[in-house]
């Protein structure tokens, strides 16, 4: 009996003992003794989320058992450009898209989470406005606005059609006259021409309550006819006077706008010759109106470039689009943005208009001649000319949010053009004006001049 008894109490030891090694639940004692619970699995939250371009979540993890002694995480994301997630399980929705988030612990188990970003959906309104004066359409104008009111100088109202031979014109390739928009009362005065030769394709800016006209062509085909001379209107007296000659080649299609009581004028052609090579050029100048001078500024770090997009954001400056050369396949297009801090003179590449535009439309992301404006912290880019489209004149809008650093579609402005008017008043955004071209048959060609004005209804 007494050895029955003793073999039963070490077959019951001989269990136990093996029950409780291969437990892992149990607590295992680590080098200075304290117990150890390793993680048996992990679970995420969330197994399929949905977030919008900008949008942060935060994931939590469940860990069996609850009392796991290490609970120490890495995160992944199997798509960066999509969704980031941060060491503490933050995410952070980049763009359109789908991405898996992964969660692993030190001794390899791992819980995942899928990650839909949307594509953002168009938003805003484009509301009527006067038409341009007289009911003629405006191109390659040089605008700026002060206060409230809306000036348009220069430009060309040329247009043009083609029918089996015959050729019709009406209007001027290069204009003098002055015109002033009153947004509040939504009506058009014509001021004293501007004393300049005639042209187009010139730059417009105001600061400190004046305004500022400058550069362009006085002809078509003549290396002689690009300008460089700049004059300055002060509305008190409805005045214009000469300032000081921009002190780079003279040049058109060139890009200039102000921000922060700075003027900034560059890029552009240098060649106006129709046998000539297409000309672009990156450097850059600031132009101070408190001591009448003109700086050069760290050149455009982007390419070379005509009829691109400018405007001022908060402290910084942004230009972007255009058209560039590209060896292989000529004049084309550009999509890239870019980011001027006048505090380091540095230029930093951000987000291409490409990223936004792709989640629509996988051809046609590169305009010139292009519109824009800044408004309420962000900036809006939009129609211009796409060469491999048609019609080649666009018709889509898009906001720049430089909090992201992202895209998003506005609704489309009711026509298509290029080489438009647009501006704002801080408040209030406005478009009108351009170019259209059409191919109205096998032997029939029309150029248009638009005489529309549209408001922006955010």
């Amino acid at each position: 009996m007494k050895r029955s008894t003793t073999f039963f109490l070490l077959l019951f030891s001989f269990l136990f003992v093996v029950i409780s090694c291969s437990d892992d639940d149990i607590e295992k004692p680590t080098d200075d003794g304290a117990p150890f619970y390793e993680v048996l699995s992990i679970e995420m939250d969330k197994l399929e989320i949905e977030l919008n371009i900008g949008d942060t979540e935060q994931l939590s993890i469940t860990f069996t058992p609850s009392n796991a002694s290490d609970t120490t995480l890495v995160w992944s994301s199997d798509d960066t450009s999509t969704v980031e997630v941060d060491e503490e399980g933050t995410l952070t929705a980049i763009s359109p898209g789908r991405a898996i988030i992964t969660a692993t612990t030190t001794n390899n188990k791992t819980t995942s989470c899928t990650v839909n970003v949307l594509i953002p959906q168009p938003t805003g309104a484009w509301s009527g406005r006067s038409e341009l004066p007289d009911g003629i359409g405006r191109y390659d104008a040089a605008t700026f606005t002060i206060g409230t009111k809306f000036y348009v100088a220069t430009g060309s109202d040329y247009t043009s059609s083609y029918d089996t031979g015959i050729i019709i014109t009406t209007g001027e390739a290069f204009k003098n006259d002055f015109w002033m928009y009153d947004t509040t009362l939504d009506s058009w005065t014509q001021l004293n021409d501007f004393p300049g030769i005639p042209r187009s394709s010139g730059v417009g800016f105001s600061m400190n309550g004046k305004g500022y006209v400058g550069l362009g062509r006085s002809a078509f085909d003549d290396q002689n006819a690009m300008l460089k001379d700049f004059w300055e209107y002060d509305p008190n007296g409805d005045v214009w006077t000469q300032i000081d000659d921009f002190p780079g080649e003279a040049r058109y299609d060139a890009t200039g706008f102000a921000s922060n009581g700075v003027a900034y004028v560059g890029l552009g052609n240098t060649n106006n010759l129709y046998n000539g090579p297409h000309t672009p050029n990156r450097d850059m100048w600031k132009y101070e109106a408190s001591s009448s001078s003109w700086i050069q500024i760290s050149d455009f770090s982007g390419e070379k470039r005509s009829m691109a997009i400018g405007f001022g954001i908060g402290n910084n400056i942004y230009v972007g689009m255009g058209g560039i050369i590209i060896p292989s396949r000529g004049n084309s297009q550009a999509y890239d943005w870019w980011q001027y801090d006048p505090s380091t003179s540095i230029w930093t590449q951000k987000t291409d208009l490409k990223e936004g535009v792709q989640a629509y439309d996988n051809d046609n992301y590169g305009r010139q001649s292009a519109v824009g404006f800044s408004m309420g912290g962000k900036g809006y880019v939009g129609m211009g000319h796409v060469t491999s489209y048609f019609p080649s004149q666009r018709n889509d809008f898009w906001e720049y949010d430089p909090v992201d650093d992202y895209w998003r579609p506005i609704n489309d402005v009711p026509y298509r053009a290029e080489s438009g008017l647009a501006f704002s008043t801080g408040n209030r955004a406005f478009l009108g004006g351009g170019f259209y071209f059409n191919i109205c048959g096998h032997h029939c060609i029309e150029e248009t001049a638009i005489t529309y004005m549209f408001e922006y209804i955010p």
